[in-house]
């Protein structure tokens, strides 16, 4: 029977997702992870193994070695193609599905509740973001291997040893090495210690010398020597909080050298703690009534005071009712504080980037949230009349509800376009969803559409920088060059640590044909600025002051910025424009070298 239940969580899960092997990249993030990445999609190579696990983030926000490589493997068997990387994301997700039943029976000895909750976790819209964005495979692999290190754990108590303890060590720093939000790992098993393992507490008989109770799911009568025991359970627990303690460190560093950590005074304490309070109660809305799902949510300054309130109410509510219930059924409780406490890194009290939420935040902890359901009513259907009956149309009518929103989900994410049109249509004054959207229709090659949603954007959140330089180039495109101009000057103004922003006026003061702008020299003191933010590692941006050393007649200087760039080529393209590029600058220095041999012999 578990067998067949697992291939049924299988089927219905790729059924849900199977859309995702047609659809193609999105410019949200999937260039940085894979399409315009040189170290990944030119595959598995010694060079690229190098680099994922030497680079601290890559331009992404965190240390993800693991996830680089599996990006670079697809590469290396497929091609730059996005379909194979969307299969990946669905067979890990499919995976993740069938560990999750597979678990829950083995601590709980419930099949049928275990494949309810696999069953949610398959098929719940709210996951459609992290399977259906190849981005966000960290998180599957993440949870691919958070899931291994649990059943590891489980293994461990039932048979101590070292070689299994070394087990889920391996594990564990595994799921750091893909997503640093397995930090909050060790806590979880602390709660699985508590229910359904039950050993926060001694052994109840001599033949029970593991500590896991003769029926799994119940707690001990007495809790006897609780606190003591508790104190050994911290004690086994050590090294995966020192783990964990690294994976945050490492995590600050790599956010830090991208600039993704905004201090107190862009992004005041009283806005990250009512964002705090707020989006655990709204990510339990769109678990209920998820019609409102979009890519990314802004970090809202404007809650009001009633809301955050009342949603601060609900959680100290809630968790006073699951306290209260905890010695009679302890699922509830550790069903919320697997909810809790899985979200509280993405919760935004250390702020990274401009999201608020995001729905593939929820993809960990909404696995507690599946369990209390299921579990409480379970146990409360027990007392009706025909309750199989009853638990079955339940279960058929939530799953397939599941399925329907998941498939009509999905679908938006199978391009750029798509995808923003629906987020700008479901949020309210989404000024990140504006600007994707322009970026997207850009691309297109509709320059007319791609303003008006720059604007837009700029209407909402005028102190974008990056708004503003995309609105430039949208501008100068259509030969507007005034303002082009005051457009890419403001973006500098506004954020001048930004080296794209900096490129971007340098390149338009290079390349204008209007005398007005054309400034060479004003170029390269741009352009060489973008380089020293990047601390010279921007291959495309060393190659660009190569060109502009070069049109300012300093050739000895553009030799050597392009053998810098050259050194940074990855790619067979790179390393041929690279090498084409020093070819000419090694023409430019020989008709330099010839006028000036010719000047000198004149003059003599």
């Amino acid at each position: 029977m578990k067998t067949k239940l697992r291939w049924l969580l299988a089927g219905l899960t790729a059924v849900a997702y199977w859309q995702v092997s047609s659809h193609g990249f999105i410019n949200y993030d999937d260039p940085l992870f894979v399409a315009a990445n040189p170290h990944v999609y030119t595959g598995l190579t010694l060079a690229n193994l190098k680099w994922a696990f030497t680079t601290l983030n890559g331009d992404a926000t965190s240390y993800q070695p693991l996830v680089w490589i599996t990006h670079q493997l697809d590469c290396e068997l497929f091609g730059l193609k996005a379909g194979p990387q969307h299969l990946t994301n669905l067979w890990l997700h499919v995976a993740n599905t069938v560990l999750l039943f597979t678990l829950l029976d083995k601590l709980t000895c419930k099949p049928w509740r275990s494949a309810v909750v696999g069953a949610l976790f398959g098929l719940h819209p709210l996951h459609a973001e992290t399977v259906a964005w190849i981005s966000e495979r960290k998180s599957l692999v993440c949870t691919f291997f958070w899931l291994l290190t649990t059943l590891a754990y489980l293994i461990y108590v039932r048979r101590r040893g070292t070689r299994n303890y070394l087990l889920m060590l391996v594990l564990f720093t595994a799921a750091l090495l893909s997503k640093p939000i397995a930090v909050s790992l060790p806590i979880t098993l602390l709660l699985l210690d508590y229910w359904p393992l039950a050993r926060w507490w001694p052994p109840q008989t001599e033949e029970d010398e593991s500590g896991v109770p003769a029926t799994p799911g119940h707690l001990p009568p007495k809790a006897a020597n609780a606190t003591q025991h508790l104190g050994s359970l911290l004690i086994e627990k050590l090294p995966f909080f020192l783990l964990s303690g690294l994976a945050c460190w490492v995590t600050v560093l790599a956010q830090s050298e991208v600039g993704a950590i905004r201090s107190l005074a862009e992004v005041p304490m009283s806005v990250r703690l009512c964002n705090s309070i707020v989006a655990p109660c709204t990510y339990l809305r769109k678990l209920v009534w998820p019609v409102d799902l979009a890519p990314i949510y802004p970090l809202r300054h404007d809650w009001a005071w009633w809301q955050v309130i009342a949603a601060g109410l609900l959680l100290i509510n809630i968790s006073a009712w699951v306290l209260w219930q905890a010695r009679k059924r302890p699922h509830l409780l550790v069903g919320w504080c697997w909810y809790l406490v899985t979200l509280v890194p993405t919760l935004g009290l250390v702020q990274v980037g401009l999201q608020g939420m995001a729905d593939r935040y929820t993809y960990v902890p909404l696995t507690g949230v599946f369990l209390l359901i299921v579990w409480e009513v379970s146990e409360r259907a027990t007392r009706l009349r025909h309750s199989k009956t009853v638990l079955g149309i339940g279960v058929a009518a939530v799953t397939g509800a599941c399925l329907l929103c998941t498939l009509a989900n999905a679908r938006y994410w199978q391009a750029s376009t798509r995808l923003f049109e629906h987020a700008v249509r479901v949020t309210k004054n989404n000024y990140i969803a504006f600007l994707f959207l322009g970026m997207a229709y850009e691309n297109e090659g509709d320059p007319l559409q791609a303003e008006d949603q720059y604007r837009e954007s700029l209407r909402i959140e005028p102190n974008r920088a990056t708004t503003h330089r995309r609105l430039g180039n949208v501008l100068l495109e259509q030969g507007d060059r005034d303002g082009a101009f005051d457009q890419l000057s403001l973006a500098v103004q506004l954020k001048p640590n930004d080296p794209q922003a900096q490129r971007s006026l340098a390149e338009f003061l290079l390349c204008s044909p209007d005398a007005r702008f054309h400034d060479p020299s004003k170029a390269l003191e741009h352009a060489r600025f973008a380089c020293e933010l990047s601390h010279y590692r921007k291959r495309d941006l060393v190659a660009f002051l190569a060109q502009v050393y070069a049109e300012n007649h300093e050739t000895q200087q553009a030799a050597y910025a392009a053998q810098k760039a050259l050194a940074l080529s990855v790619g067979p393209q790179e390393i041929q424009g690279a090498k084409e590029l020093l070819a000419t600058i090694s023409r430019l220095a020989s008709v330099k070298n010839e006028g000036t041999r010719a000047l000198s012999t004149g003059t003599q």
